[in-house]
């Protein structure tokens, strides 16, 4: 199997609601044994602590805000919006078929290019199981969104952002160019683009610990969007210690 595909598989197994999974199943095999008690216990542990928000809202919201927003006042060449992901459903608007990081990626994009119209935007992201390049429906979505098409260009080329980093090298050497995506994932996003002698300007998005003036009793309740937010820490932890043993 490809290294590629192999690193999606072991990470999804390695999400803490699968490891939740695997260690209460194991317990349940192995029944009134001590370390199928203890197995049951410590997935279920995991599951009580990543509803609660305390947990991943600090591990996530640390990650998360790593970088402020962008800043308006700094002048771009480029903008590059890095893909999150869209379903090609003919039966549903345009607008529904994108994932919510996608969403906000675009919107963050647009907001960009209003204090810099001349700047191209290029957008990124190939999806083998679909008919259309991430890449291709986002460049759509931007120009239905008001941004001209001669500012538009799809890079139909790499499946994750080391591989768009790579080919984005020739084109954005020595330019000044946003990079915008999702806030959990800028850390390692700047990372890959620094690897290969690139200069970006952060511009994170969707972030999913927000800080409120007047939070309800609910925000201290278990919920499933904290076990989400639980998850993407661990994605992009995993993500990060990948970086540091990936072979070059």
């Amino acid at each position: 199997m490809e290294l590629f595909y192999l690193k999606k598989w072991i990470g999804a197994l390695l999400m803490p609601m699968s490891i939740s999974f695997i260690l209460i199943l194991f317990g349940m095999i192995l029944r009134q044994r001590a370390l199928g008690k203890l197995s049951i216990a410590v997935g279920t542990l995991l599951i009580i602590v990543s509803s609660f928000p305390f947990v991943p809202n600090t591990l996530l919201g640390k990650l998360e805000h790593a970088y402020p927003q962008f800043d308006l006042s700094d002048e771009v060449e480029y903008i590059v919006v890095l893909g999150c992901g869209h379903v090609n459903d003919a039966t549903l608007p345009k607008s529904a078929q994108l994932k919510h990081c996608t969403d906000n990626r675009l919107i963050e994009a647009v907001r960009i290019h209003k204090k810099n119209p001349g700047a191209v935007v290029i957008t990124s992201g190939v999806n083998n199981t679909e008919a259309f390049t991430q890449a291709e429906f986002n460049k759509e979505i931007l120009a239905i969104l008001g941004i001209s098409f001669n500012k538009l260009k799809a890079m139909n080329v790499g499946r994750d952002t080391h591989e768009e980093a790579t080919y984005l090298k020739s084109i954005l050497h020595n330019k000044r160019f946003a990079l915008v995506t999702s806030a959990s994932h800028m850390k390692r996003a700047v990372i890959e683009f620094e690897n290969v002698g690139l200069v970006p300007y952060p511009a994170p998005t969707e972030h999913l610990v927000k800080r409120s003036d007047n939070p309800s009793l609910r925000n201290y309740l278990p919920h499933s969007s904290n076990i989400q937010k639980m998850e993407r820490w661990w994605y992009e932890t995993l993500g990060l210690l990948w970086q540091k043993l990936r072979p070059e």
